[in-house]
């Protein structure tokens, strides 16, 4: 019987470099490790204090700014405002967050943790810095600096890309 690492390893590969390119780019390294990064959180917030990812940055973000509208809170997560609002429902139905109207637009709610929801990001904030540091421990302070320099800069990179995203087509 045929193993499932030599069928996977009787596939031909292609000598055509241009075929690996994706390997090299840095929107795919970045995007594999922050893949990577994401599985293995989500296990541990789920397994340990309930909540998804995506739970997580919300609760973050709206104890640092409350009371946030959902609109700011897409905005300021960088998460889907339909997705927002599902993961909403879900925190509410914990009672980790309340909506509230806004004082003098009917049409904006507003959120706030409650008292649960803030013992709930004070627990996990802990493990999220021990998961970080354990991450970097490998490199010295100098390197963790040039990282954090790198990520800024990138962060302005990208954030030209998404308000010009046609720029780098004016070349034939």
């Amino acid at each position: 019987m045929t193993s499932l690492g030599e069928i996977f390893m009787a596939r031909p590969s292609s000598n055509d470099p241009s075929l690996y390119i994706l390997e090299s780019l840095i929107t795919y390294r970045l995007t594999r490790i922050a893949d990577t990064l994401v599985r293995a959180a989500s296990q541990v917030y789920r397994a340990q204090h309930g909540v998804t990812l995506t739970e997580l940055r919300l609760l973050a973000t709206i104890g640092r700014h409350q009371p946030l509208a959902v609109n700011e809170a897409s905005r300021l997560t960088g998460i889907d405002k339909a997705w927002v609002s599902r993961s909403l429902a879900a925190l509410v139905k914990r009672k980790l967050v309340v909506r509230q109207p806004h004082p003098s637009d009917s049409r904006i709610v507003l959120l706030s943790l409650t008292p649960m929801g803030k013992t709930k990001v004070h627990r996990i904030v802990p493990l999220a810095v021990a998961r970080n540091d354990r991450l970097l421990a490998s490199l010295s302070e100098k390197k963790r600096t040039i990282v954090n320099e790198i990520l800024d800069h990138l962060q302005v990179q990208v954030e030209q890309l998404l308000a010009h995203p046609d720029a780098d087509n004016r070349h034939p």
